[in-house]
């Protein structure tokens, strides 16, 4: 007869010690990836605010009266041409936002100052992701 081996349990016990010391390790590096995900999508929507301001006044500067210049957080996202409302982000004055689901962070642009015939419309964010410890 064929003897077959089997797994002792000295064995199974060592499996199961080195999976939860690779889940100990692996589970907080994968939350800091969510949140610098977070903050990733956050600064670029800041940077797409800032080049839809800078494309909306060169087009009124173009044209003979201007139109749709951005004074509100609704003009903003109109101006940005992008469906950010189906990502969460809200409408709040002179602002939009977003609340982050997995991370909790609040993400803030607001539009100051507002656009005019001479000046154009500029935008601050609420957040610093310079400060973010990138894990390697």
């Amino acid at each position: 007869m064929k003897r077959t081996r089997k797994f002792t349990l000295i064995e199974l016990i060592a499996v199961i010690v080195i999976l939860g010391i690779i889940a100990v390790v692996a589970i907080p590096k994968y939350f800091d990836m969510q949140r610098e995900a977070a903050f990733a999508s956050a600064d670029g929507v800041f940077g797409a605010a800032q080049s839809a301001c800078a494309m909306n006044y060169a087009k009124n500067q173009l044209a003979t009266a201007a139109t749709g210049q951005i004074t509100t957080g609704q003009t903003l996202l109109d101006a940005m041409e992008g469906d950010l409302a189906s990502s969460g982000w809200t409408v709040g004055g002179t602002s939009i936002s977003l609340t982050g689901p997995d991370t909790g962070e609040t993400f803030t642009i607001t539009v100051s100052p507002v656009e005019g015939a001479t000046t154009m419309a500029g935008v601050t964010k609420n957040w610093d992701s310079d400060d973010l410890t990138f894990n390697d």
